[in-house]
């Protein structure tokens, strides 16, 4: 799941060990390294690397705060 990957590597950054980032956020203690890994290799895409299981949302235009109806 992408927010658990999202979740190792902002763990990682508080210095716990691999099995214990794992154990917080139910993953295996092996897999943590391989997220922060792909993170630290390919920072952009790490975390989004798979494919969307839906299509992305379409922004609405036609949406506009009340603060800029005056």
């Amino acid at each position: 799941m992408l927010a658990d990957r999202c979740r190792v590597v902002l763990l990682d950054g508080e210095g716990p060990t691999y099995a214990q980032i794992g154990a917080t956020i139910d993953m295996r203690e092996q897999t943590v390294p391989k997220w922060r890994g792909r993170f630290l290799t390919h920072p952009p895409l790490a975390v989004g690397s798979m494919k969307r299981r839906f299509a992305p949302s379409v922004p609405d235009t036609t949406f506009r705060p009340p603060y800029l109806s005056r």
